[in-house]
């Protein structure tokens, strides 16, 4: 799913900001053709029970028309990772990355990624951080 056009969700709930994967890390994964694959660590036999949809805008598959985008929604239930919903003010390492698959040759676009390690998108130290907040 990564070699594709798709969206990766990281997520170290522990915020410990490790130097490789270890058991509080997550990675979802979803293509352009709504296929899944995600990780526990580097436990790659783990399958979350999410749910997500993929709206095109475009094809994705054929050059001659214009693609102008998708949008990728995922639903991933706390207790999948084992976890209880957080509480205000605890934070998490997070990052979303975009695989880009443009002729035949692979890009990631990582939001909060450290550009140094690009090559690398398995370091949680490298990942942003998203504290959880009560909407007023």
């Amino acid at each position: 799913v990564y070699n594709d056009d798709s969206i990766e969700l990281m997520v170290d709930s522990q915020c410990d900001r490790g130097t490789w994967l270890d058991d509080d890390d997550y990675k979802f994964m979803v293509n352009l053709l709504n296929a899944h694959r995600d990780h526990l660590n580097e436990v790659y036999t783990w399958d979350a029970a999410i749910e997500s949809a993929v709206v095109l805008d475009g094809s994705n598959t054929d050059d001659s028309n214009t693609d102008h985008g998708y949008v990728v929604e995922m639903r991933i239930p706390w207790s999948e990772m084992g976890l209880v919903p957080p509480v205000e003010g605890q934070s998490w390492g997070f990052d979303v990355y975009l695989n880009d698959n443009w002729q035949g040759e692979r890009h990631y676009r990582g939001f909060a990624h450290n550009p140094a390690n690009e090559a690398d998108v398995n370091i949680p130290a490298d990942w942003g951080t998203a504290t959880f907040t009560i909407p007023p």
